[in-house]
């Protein structure tokens, strides 16, 4: 019978640090994102994680956490976390336009969860979400890794109502022709060439403008037995000069 020799031979396989991944409402982010739309002075809600196999396969110790740094950032609008307990704020603040933080896996998970987009007041177009993860070279060989993405908005935009700005009373003789100062229309929706109309209407008295700086942007027409009425129509820049 021969004899057999049998040796058991120990192989330490070192680890080699993965990169973090972000994930939008589930998706990889290596997929196309798609574009989000939102209305106009709405708020946006976009489910966010963060995986990392390094921490999935449990390569970590619980004595000494896995920590990563997280910065978010929209130029036109502000972003709100789903909650800021466990995060160490680096710079920024929750709800602002721009934040980095670091936390646990699991805390900025759950901060991550549901973060709020919102644009700035009377804001609408293109706007992104820019997120930033850091896996701070946790574990293994290859130093720090880093994933970024970009997630699309559209504002969508919602006609605002346009704002008369007037004196709220004027004091004026008997019998005398009293200006009134300081009239102007905003509207938040309009580009200086826009046409607007403004209707003045007064009970007792009559009504009139100064014709002789007209544009030939502007028209105004009276109406009413004794000039109670006025209307006048021009783009939104010159009808302000003439007011």
């Amino acid at each position: 019978i021969a004899d057999i020799l049998v040796r058991t031979l120990l192989i330490d396989a070192l680890p080699v640090n993965d990169c973090p991944e972000i994930l939008v409402a589930g998706r990889s982010a290596v997929e196309t994102l798609k574009k989000l739309t939102i209305e106009e002075d709405g708020e946006l809600a976009i489910p966010v994680s963060i995986a990392d196999k390094d921490i999935i396969s449990g390569r970590h110790h619980e004595a000494h956490p896995a920590f990563f740094t997280i910065e978010l950032a929209a130029e036109k609008g502000t972003i709100k976390l789903a909650s800021t307990v466990g995060l160490d704020f680096l710079d920024g603040s929750d709800n602002s336009s721009s934040m980095r933080f670091r936390a646990t896996i699991h805390r900025a998970n759950i901060a991550l969860s549901r973060i709020t987009y919102r644009g700035r007041k009377d804001f609408y177009g293109e706007d992104k979400v820019d997120l930033y993860v850091s896996d701070e070279g946790n574990i293994g060989r290859g130093g720090p890794l880093s994933s970024t993405i970009s997630i699309p908005i559209e504002v969508s935009p919602v006609d605002d109502t346009p704002i008369m700005l007037a004196p709220n009373y004027i004091s004026c003789g008997e019998e005398q022709l009293c200006g009134v100062p300081d009239i102007a229309v905003k509207d938040v929706d309009c580009g200086f060439e826009a046409l607007v109309q403004v209707e003045a209407e007064v009970k007792l008295g009559r009504i009139d403008i100064a014709r002789s700086s007209f544009p030939s942007s502007i028209s105004a027409r009276k109406s009413g037995s004794r000039d109670q009425n006025l209307v006048v129509t021009g783009r939104i820049d010159s009808l302000n000069d003439v007011l």
